[in-house]
């Protein structure tokens, strides 16, 4: 492999022929996932062509994995328990955005033919890193194609007392099939959207059928893509057995790309990029944004010792 290129690891599903990619050097990401339909496979995740290569951005393509804090904070600055905490400024604007772990290598604990897990301890694997955060944890996740179906958990243990917030950044490829994007759809069964003011929070929630704009007020339930463009915080998800699903719809291609999470992401974040080649659908355990880590919009503040754990499946399927 060439030098400037970051390792693979290849995980797959041999009955149903499902494959995945996993990049250990690049955040534990995962930047290409095949599932099956009529027994053909379909690329669901859309990465940049140099993806691999070192110098490419984490979070322009795959599945980036975002802890402590998914999202922007609004402040370099960060106070917790009477004590200050510097971050980095990477947004535009000089704000941390999407955590400490999706730049950094990891480490992998275990692998096999269908799964793998990483680690990543903050002392360790980013020791430069360490005072950035209260204190220090562990995280752990693991891909696994089981099914024809992408499992996907991560758990973090907390060394200390900290605010947690996990996320997670899959970029999902547009079109499915050869169709045309404008006739894409998406389902999303959130009942309250965020107020933004550069991209922060701007007020409390409001219910999604007291906004102006028609791509936010006709939720929940399918909305045509169009030519909307979409970077916004959604809550108050409906959640059916502990479980909440948003879609990605192709009718051209008659297929359709099934997210499910687990109650702890109680937010998603819907992201166009300017490219048009991809939408995020994004699990939050927490509306960002917010400086003082408040539990009412999803923020955990764990103990020493205490876990915090959040699973999410990735499906395709019909419309």
């Amino acid at each position: 492999m060439l030098v400037n290129q970051l390792d693979v690891i290849q995980i797959a599903d041999s009955r149903s022929g499902a494959s995945a990619s996993i990049l250990p050097g690049r955040g534990f990401i995962c930047d290409s996932l095949n599932l099956m339909h009529n027994q053909k496979s379909v690329e669901i995740l859309w990465a940049p062509e140099n993806y691999r290569d070192r110098s490419a951005r984490a979070t322009s393509g795959g599945i980036p994995i975002l802890f402590p804090y998914p999202g922007r904070l609004p402040s370099t600055d960060v106070i917790y328990q009477g004590r200050e905490y510097k971050l980095e400024g990477k947004d535009k604007l000089g704000r941390p955005i999407h955590g400490l772990v999706h730049e950094r290598p990891w480490r992998v604990t275990e692998q096999s033919d269908d799964r793998v897990t990483g680690e990543f301890i903050l002392s360790q694997d980013s020791p430069e890193a360490r005072l950035q955060w209260p204190c220090d944890f562990r995280l752990e996740a693991t891909w696994a194609i089981t099914g024809g179906l992408l499992h996907f958990t991560m758990k973090v243990d907390a060394y200390g007392d900290m605010p947690a917030a996990f996320g997670l950044h899959p970029y999902f490829r547009m079109p499915l099939g050869s169709g045309d994007n404008e006739q894409m759809r998406i389902d999303l069964s959130a009942h309250k959207w965020q107020p933004l003011l550069n991209l922060l929070p701007n007020g409390p929630p409001c219910f999604v059928k007291e906004c102006s704009s028609t791509a936010i007020a006709n939720f929940p339930g399918s909305v045509p893509l169009g030519t909307a463009e979409y970077d916004d915080v959604f809550t108050d998800l409906t959640f059916v057995n502990g479980w909440s699903t948003a879609k990605l719809i192709d009718p051209d291609a008659g297929l359709a790309v099934s997210v499910q999470c687990d109650e702890i992401f109680s937010s998603c974040v819907l992201f166009t990029p300017p490219h048009r080649k991809s939408i995020c659908i994004e699990p939050y355990s927490c509306i960002p944004g917010h400086a003082e880590f408040p539990e009412s919009v999803g923020w955990k503040h764990l103990h020493k010792g205490q876990s915090l754990t959040g699973r999410m499946i990735i499906s395709l399927g019909e419309t």
